[in-house]
């Protein structure tokens, strides 16, 4: 038995991190801790934990420890507190079980990621959309769609990053924790790279499943036929066209990274001026690019968070 710590970062969406906990505890082969990462929400978080039993108590075999951020640090700085804190604990955990709030592991899913631990490192189980369980929470592709890509039991080199995801101990070590300050989107892809670039393949495990509401993120066709994200608040939108930007430099050179970030310039400028949207959101994708083109994540407190 391998002995696994749980991180789950939650914020403002209690109802969410109940029905997950107790898909946790429900688990046939149970980790030893769970961390609960609260990026200090508002709307009661706290008391619901305590209410339903999962407040720094411990239920069965199962050790709940919970974690206030003190403020909004976004998924990315939770990711970071809580695979620190499990990493850096006494209790020397052999492996890092690490999902959002609003994912639904199935009971098996544990057991049947842990079985491949010693052989893999970067464990990932199947995503569902929590709604229609034909179809991948992220991407177009259906269940049926799989087959040519399966071969005994796992897909090799597919993962989604941060959703239901089994790290070993050795892979922590070697490629840290992720970007704190990226906040939110690109942070799980950014840390994926790093983890590929030293060598460790993921493989998705078929009949591990993990439900996760399906991504229902507003992308565009812009100029010649590309896909860009505009997302519904400026400091995502900001978030978004920084980060993806910033994640470039895993694996390209300098030269790459610019030529990047001015195709993305381009890609946002024709939809905003097709779409004829205010200067302001211009300054906005320009801001973020030259931020992440310049390594520099602490700008976010200039956008308003909502």
């Amino acid at each position: 038995m391998k002995k696994i710590a749980a991180i789950i970062v939650t914020y403002n969406r209690k109802d969410l991190l109940i029905e997950c906990l107790r898909a946790v505890n429900a688990q046939t082969y149970s980790p030893h801790t769970v961390y609960i990462i609260d990026n200090a929400s508002v709307d009661g978080t706290r008391e619901e934990l305590r209410l339903n039993g999962f407040f720094n108590n411990r239920i069965g075999s199962v050790n709940y420890t919970y974690i206030n951020t003190e403020k909004n640090i976004g998924g990315a700085g939770g990711f970071y507190v809580g695979l620190k804190t499990a990493y850096e604990s006494s209790e020397t955990f052999d492996g890092f079980w690490v999902m959002d709030d609003d994912g639904c592991p199935d009971p098996n899913q544990l057991g049947r990621l842990a079985t491949y631990m010693g052989t893999y490192h970067y464990i990932s189980p199947l995503v569902l959309d929590k709604e229609n369980h034909k179809k991948m929470a992220f991407g177009k592709l259906g269940v049926d769609d799989l087959p040519p890509f399966i071969e005994n039991g796992i897909m090799i080199g597919r993962a989604n990053p941060f959703n239901g995801i089994l790290f070993s101990r050795q892979l922590i070590t070697e490629v840290g924790y992720p970007e704190k300050d990226m906040f939110i989107w690109g942070d799980e892809w950014q840390y994926h790279l790093r983890a590929k670039k030293l060598g460790y393949i993921p493989i998705t495990v078929v009949k591990a499943v993990h439900y996760h509401p399906k991504n229902k993120q507003n992308w565009v066709t812009t100029r010649k036929d590309r896909q860009i994200m505009v997302p519904n608040h400026d400091w995502k939108l900001y978030c978004f066209c920084r980060n993806i930007v910033f994640f470039q430099y895993v694996n390209n050179s300098v030269v790459h990274v610019v030529n990047y970030a001015f195709k993305i310039i381009l890609d946002y400028f024709y939809y905003l001026y097709k779409n004829k949207y205010s200067l302001g959101k211009y300054r906005i994708v320009f801001c973020a690019v030259r931020d992440g083109l310049f390594k520099n994540l602490k700008r976010l407190h200039k956008y308003k968070i909502e």
